[in-house]
């Protein structure tokens, strides 16, 4: 696609079989969010509805990080549509000292060597320990696919445009590890989904710090795989290229494989344009089908620490621009308010 001086504003949820969103045109930043009448953080194929894919049974397999696996057929016959919950921001905490704690498998407590890769810094990532494991790939019944880690026993954070109406009657799947169509560390249906309500003139970037969504799922499928902790943005991290983020690209496989990108900075001179703890941008390569992954930083224990979750991607053209990153207190106090609900 050839890009003129307008910027593009894309969220990067996608459909099965690919079909790329329409990016959202608006003026060069400032503003940095939509002045037309289209709502931010909402992908146009989701608000359409026009997808209409069918899902059929996944090969399901579980073993250990040896390779050595036995394959379950498991299906969506038992789903049913998730109760999607939207409540005002005031009903989250807005503690920015809260984290959400960590369950790092003992013996995956290593920090990972990273390693110097070409412009396109996402390559398909198959190693089967944590954290990459704790991270995976959403499915609805529309054919909308996002990305999402594990944040609790059955907890997943990923994006608030990820998440149908809840009129819709959708059903969804959430597989962590999930790789060329086999969920290899198993995988479970969405019963609820947590977010805060849209609000309509969000065309700052308060409409991408708020653009996440906690769900909770019908099996404690990180009692295996482990989960990530989640913080608040840490400003000395800021400006070095030292984070993680993982997802499943729609243009890489149509979004089958689990994808990594490393050596990511954050920008200190764009970040915390809504308030203290978000939303924060990138040099992150990003696409349809990366919505709701993570952006992570390990600790000197071996533990892995989200910060946000994959919101939109904004181009300059010509190679030029950023992804955004929904953050902050209350995404944390929704995700310890589930954890408290559904232990």
């Amino acid at each position: 696609m050839r890009f003129s001086s307008t910027v593009l504003v894309t969220v990067l949820s996608t459909l099965l079989p690919v079909t790329q969103a329409g990016p959202v045109l608006i003026a060069p930043r400032p503003p940095l969010l939509p002045s037309n009448g289209d709502f931010h953080g909402f992908d146009n194929s989701i608000l359409d509805r026009k997808a209409k894919v069918a899902i059929s049974s996944i090969s399901n397999t579980t073993g250990d990080d040896d390779g050595s696996v036995s394959t379950i057929q498991s299906s969506w016959i038992n789903a049913q549509p998730p109760e999607i919950r939207l409540l005002p921001r005031s009903s989250f905490s807005s503690d920015a000292s809260a984290v959400v704690q960590p369950n790092t498998p003992a013996k995956d407590k290593f920090v990972l060597k990273r390693f110097i890769f070409g412009t396109d810094n996402r390559y398909h990532w198959n190693l089967q320990v944590f954290p990459y494991r704790a991270v995976g790939r959403i499915s609805w019944s529309s054919g909308v696919i996002c990305s999402g880690a594990l944040v609790g026993p059955r907890h997943v954070l990923t994006a608030r445009h990820c998440l149908p109406k809840s009129g819709d009657k959708l059903t969804g799947r959430f597989a962590p590890s999930f790789d060329e169509g086999v969920e290899r560390a198993g995988g479970a249906n969405i019963k609820v989904a947590l977010a805060s309500q849209p609000v309509s003139n969000d065309r700052d970037g308060c409409g991408t710090k708020f653009d996440w969504a906690v769900l909770v799922l019908d099996d404690s499928l990180g009692d295996n795989v482990g989960w990530f902790g989640v913080r608040t943005p840490q400003k000395e991290y800021f400006d070095m290229p030292v984070f993680y983020h993982m997802g499943y690209p729609g243009d890489k496989d149509g979004g089958s494989q689990p994808n990594l990108m490393t050596h990511i900075t954050v920008f200190g001179d764009r970040t915390f344009d809504c308030d203290g703890t978000g939303p924060f941008y990138t040099d992150t390569d990003a696409v349809g089908g990366q919505s709701g992954g993570p952006h992570w930083l390990p600790d000197e224990e071996g533990n892995r620490w989200i910060w946000g979750a994959l919101s939109i991607g904004v181009s300059y053209g010509a190679g030029q621009g950023y992804s955004g990153f929904s953050s902050g207190a209350e995404m944390i106090d929704a995700i310890n308010q589930m954890r408290e609900e559904f232990p």
